[in-house]
């Protein structure tokens, strides 16, 4: 497989030319996301979500291969089958899925996971893995973090409680300690 690199850095935004001249480029991992998943295309993306969710044989090897490079496209793939599926196992999958690929466009989500008693602990699991990752910045988010955990307590499910009480202690203690 051949890449054209520049043809890629153009439509992801990369590279700039002004009038004709090369202006130069900027690169982040973000960008290196894009462009891993425009290398592999849509529909690898769309297959190997689909395969992930499924728990097949090989399902753990293809959701770390869309883990690895945290896949918005997986993870949106995912939310449409959850939200489209009227098979629930499948709904449930999606959403363990999503928790996985750590996404920060997942964020909006979240609260309609927790809202879903079917699927609320994965949706919480989610944030917690944006939070611990550091991919969601706590004090940035506070208000709406601090509201998708109270959400969650309301359920009063041990499940859910316990997570919330270990997603409360790390941030304690990570953010009075940075005070410090």
């Amino acid at each position: 497989m051949k890449t054209d690199w520049e043809r890629l850095g153009l439509k992801l935004g990369s590279i700039k030319y002004k009038d004709g001249s090369y202006e130069g480029e900027t690169g982040s991992s973000e960008l290196a996301k894009e462009a891993i998943e425009e290398v592999l295309g849509d529909n690898w993306i769309k297959e190997t979500t689909e395969y992930a969710i499924s728990f097949k044989p090989g399902a753990e090897l293809a959701m770390n291969c869309l883990r690895l490079i945290s896949s918005y496209k997986a993870a949106e793939h995912a939310y449409n089958l959850y939200k489209n599926s009227t098979n629930q196992n499948e709904k449930n999958n999606a959403v363990w899925l999503i928790k996985h690929l750590r996404a920060k466009k997942s964020y909006g989500w979240i609260e309609e996971f927790i809202n879903d008693d079917n699927v609320a602990t994965w949706g919480l699991g989610l944030l917690d893995q944006l939070l611990w990752n550091e991919i969601i910045d706590y004090e940035e988010e506070k208000k709406h973090v601090d509201y998708l955990i109270d959400l969650a307590s309301k359920k009063d499910s041990p499940e859910l409680n316990e997570s919330i009480s270990f997603i409360r202690s790390y941030l304690k203690e990570r953010y009075s300690s940075s005070k410090s």
